[in-house]
């Protein structure tokens, strides 16, 4: 009898013991899953963990409590590198592992007692139990592999007395004793695993929940963003319109002074440029004219306010140019041409228009005395820097060249697939 209740006796504890080890494996793998995987994700495309990351790691092991049941803690790359380990000395080496290798390739691998695999890295003994558990991305791909050494002594220690215990009691009480307890334990198991699934549960909502705070305060940043944008870019546009139009037709007008029915028609024009402004429109007569008409009209303008001759060389241009890239065009060909008269008296101008490879726009002048130093003050001039930025406002470029006494050129270009206002 007494051999009997010993063969069993040692059974039960097999069978405890190897329960323990399941039980122990399903909650590394959840761990694994819920706590270490999310703060290792970076080695899909590296090789070892940043110290943020690294210190996240430690910090989740801390707080989970099971720093006081795992002994030590690695995550090995799928090539035999440990990435981390609780003993940084390990991180970098390179070991050759069969556990590794069949845990890279999906399997779950645990090694107990005298049958760990590396006997001789901290202090492994009978009650060490050794876990290999595939760490995988977002896609299910395995991006590593992680181990634990936990210490099953004291749980062991505990179900050895409780089972030594249990052979009087199972005299006593004989097999009946255990259904009940059967039971119990299986209840006990149902509730740990509803516990677990509400965990993960939780962990996934709070994880959701984070991922949509930080898509709202980046969106809100966002937004705040465009409408600060979107104000200085109106308040440049109300001041290079003012530039481009009524100032200029106020400084034609003073100094037109000694011909007052000329200082008059530039007054009004000034007038009505600002009363154009004030209600939101800007040069309304282009909209039933093409491009090229638009630059036309530039052009007659300049010549009946200041008196000078402008040479022409406009091309046809696409008849589905928005109404915006035009009056973007005649303002352009109007500062230029007004910067000519103010710095070159006027010499030698001469506009051109056409379809390249792009939508260009040129203006010339035989301005011999140009310096550099002048070019530049009238490059970054408020009139010359507001049609920078409406040039730039369709993608375009504008450029200005010079030759040191032939003259100067101005070029604007539009990219033709972004000049249609469909």
């Amino acid at each position: 009898m007494t051999l009997f209740l010993s063969i069993g006796g040692i059974l039960q504890s097999q069978l405890i013991t190897a329960n323990l080890v399941d039980s122990s494996t399903r909650v590394a793998s959840i761990y694994m899953e819920g706590i270490i995987s999310p703060h290792v994700q970076s080695l899909k495309g590296s090789r070892r963990l940043q110290p943020d990351e690294q210190f996240q790691l430690e910090s989740s092991i801390a707080d989970t409590g099971l720093r006081t049941q795992i002994e030590q803690v690695k995550i090995w790359l799928p090539d035999g590198t440990i990435a981390y380990a609780s003993d940084e000395s390990l991180i970098g080496q390179q070991v050759v592992s069969e556990s590794v290798r069949r845990a890279a390739g999906g399997e779950t691998v645990r090694n107990f007692g005298e049958y760990t695999e590396h006997p001789t890295e901290g202090t492994h003994h009978a009650g060490i139990l050794e876990m290999y558990i595939p760490i995988r991305d977002a896609d299910g791909n395995v991006i590593a592999v992680g181990e634990f050494y936990q210490n099953l002594d004291e749980i062991h220690a505990s179900i050895f007395t409780v089972i030594a215990g249990s052979w009087v009691i199972r005299i006593l009480l004989s097999i009946a004793a255990m259904t009940p307890l059967f039971f119990i334990v299986l209840k006990a198991d149902r509730h740990m695993a509803l516990q677990r699934r509400a965990a993960r549960l939780h962990h996934r909502r709070s994880m959701n929940l984070s991922r949509q705070n930080l898509t709202l305060s980046i969106e809100a940043d966002n937004l705040r963003r465009r409408a600060a944008q979107a104000n200085e870019e109106l308040l440049s546009r109300v001041g290079a319109d003012l530039h481009d139009g009524p100032v200029q037709l106020l400084t034609l007008a003073a100094l037109n002074s000694e011909d007052p029915p000329k200082v008059m028609q530039l007054l009004r024009e000034a007038i009505g440029e600002l009363r154009c402004i004030a209600s939101g429109l800007v040069l309304p007569e282009l909209r039933d004219l093409t491009a090229a008409d638009a630059l036309r009209l530039a052009v007659a303008r300049h010549e009946r306010d200041t008196g000078t001759k402008v040479e022409t060389d406009i091309a046809e241009l696409p008849m589905e140019i928005s109404h915006e890239l035009k009056a973007c065009m005649y303002r352009v060909v109007q500062e230029a041409l007004r910067n000519i008269v103010r710095h070159a008296g006027g010499q030698g101008q001469k506009v051109s228009a056409g379809l390249e490879e792009m939508i260009v726009v040129r203006i010339d002048d035989a301005g011999r005395a140009t310096s550099m130093a002048t070019v530049h003050d009238r490059s970054t001039g408020l009139g010359l820097q507001g049609a920078r930025n409406r040039v730039a406002a369709f993608n375009g470029t504008l450029e200005i060249l010079s030759i040191s006494g032939v003259g100067t050129s101005l070029v604007a270009r539009f990219p033709p697939d972004l000049a249609s206002g469909k």
